[in-house]
């Protein structure tokens, strides 16, 4: 990643960019995560994002409003004002929405789904996206994990591995006695 990359989105977003971008991030988890299972889910990312933005607490205000479905949902205006901001480089937003799931330790599906939804929004092409992802991955991988994660991922996975084995065991007498109940 080169430095311009690393330093963030902020500094090329003004007040109204700023506001775009988590507008619009802040509708899509409303949209996209809207039951309450995930509404600590929802909370936590548009909180991280704020953090990485450096918003002021009237902002953070507005865009905790907007996940809740309070004000309008029309996110055309808003992905306009980011395209003016940007000019038409929206791809910015895909990285930094990526940065921000690494940075904050939280890039799972859900986040996945969130930057291919904004990127859609955005008509960022999703090979671009992509390639984002595959990036980060690759310096992910460049960058190895200590002895003790490899020890930890390596234990986790034989547990999943015995857990598997034994409710296929399970299930095969299970279905074995209910096959022989039923032929007596």
């Amino acid at each position: 990643m080169s430095s311009d990359e690393q330093e963030g989105i902020s500094l090329k977003l003004n007040d109204a960019g700023q506001f775009a971008y988590a507008g619009l991030v802040a509708v899509s988890l409303s949209e996209l995560h809207s039951s309450q299972w995930h509404r600590k889910y929802t909370k936590e990312t548009l909180k991280n994002l704020l953090d990485h933005l450096e918003c002021s607490k009237q902002l953070r205000d507005s865009m905790f409003a907007l996940l809740g479905g309070q004000g309008s949902h029309d996110v055309d205006p808003l992905i306009h004002t980011l395209q003016k901001n940007l000019t038409n480089d929206c791809s910015l937003i895909i990285q930094d929405l990526i940065k921000v799931a690494l940075v904050s330790g939280s890039y799972d599906a859900r986040f996945r789904v969130l930057i291919h939804h904004v990127a859609w929004l955005l008509k960022v092409d999703q090979t671009i996206t992509t390639l984002f992802e595959d990036k980060v991955i690759k310096y992910l991988e460049e960058h190895n994990m200590s002895e003790e994660e490899k020890n930890e991922r390596r234990d986790k996975a034989k547990r999943q591995k015995r857990k598997r084995y034994l409710l296929i065991g399970l299930a095969t007498v299970g279905g074995g006695a209910l096959i022989g109940t039923k032929c007596n």
